[in-house]
């Protein structure tokens, strides 16, 4: 079955966790779309090795950005080149276990008509903070299913230790939901990969808003 949802991912210089990725992915999801955002590889051989392997897959993009944006930026610019309705966001250092998890996400978004984001939903503060109770309710994008057209209507996902917060805070405030999911059953968040080796970048992580 063809889904209206394209995938996109963030790639600097981590050519195995792309490429694990990528793996898992395509054992479940043979034709789904993909697009790889890569952010200033070119100077890394095993990267653009990896890359245009990648490439040819017919069903995979490669967006190449000439520095490393960063996670926010990378994810607006994969999200501004789909053109599918709905856009699954996957950190590279994930794994998927298992298929059916992508079907069972666009239900669970769809059968509210403000349905507008679905993921992991964690509790932040102002900064981006998680907190155990209270705050603001927040979809991790490690998996998260956005609904494109509303995406484009708030602020861009930026560069930032919880990029997606300004967003959510303002499609919340037009009064479009943001519903959790139980998304670690389904896939294995390895947790920072890509800041473990190349570190972090953020403009800062101070009150959002």
């Amino acid at each position: 079955m063809s889904l209206p949802v394209t995938v996109v991912t963030v790639h600097h210089k981590t050519p195995d966790l792309l490429d694990q990725l990528y793996v898992s992915l395509r054992r479940v999801y043979e034709h789904i779309d993909i697009i790889v955002v890569d952010g200033g590889s070119g100077d890394d051989r095993a990267s653009m090795t990896a890359l245009q392997s990648l490439s040819q897959d017919p069903a995979l993009t490669v967006h190449y950005e000439n520095h490393n944006i960063g996670h926010g930026p990378g994810m607006d610019a994969g999200i501004r080149a789909a053109r599918a309705g709905w856009i699954l966001t996957l950190d590279t250092d994930c794994i998927i276990e298992r298929g059916g998890w992508i079907e069972q996400m666009l239900s669970t978004v769809t059968k509210n008509r403000m349905g507008y984001a679905c993921g992991g939903v964690v509790n932040v503060d102002r900064a981006g903070n998680r907190i155990e109770d209270g705050g603001i309710p927040y979809c991790r994008p490690v998996t998260a299913l956005w609904r494109r057209r509303v995406y484009l209507n708030h602020p861009r996902f930026e560069l930032h230790g919880a990029p997606c917060l300004r967003n959510q805070i303002s499609a919340s405030r037009a009064g479009w939901r943001i519903i959790d999911f139980p998304v670690d059953d389904y896939v294995t968040h390895l947790t920072r990969g890509t800041r473990t080796r190349h570190g972090d970048h953020w403009v800062n992580r101070g009150p959002i808003l």
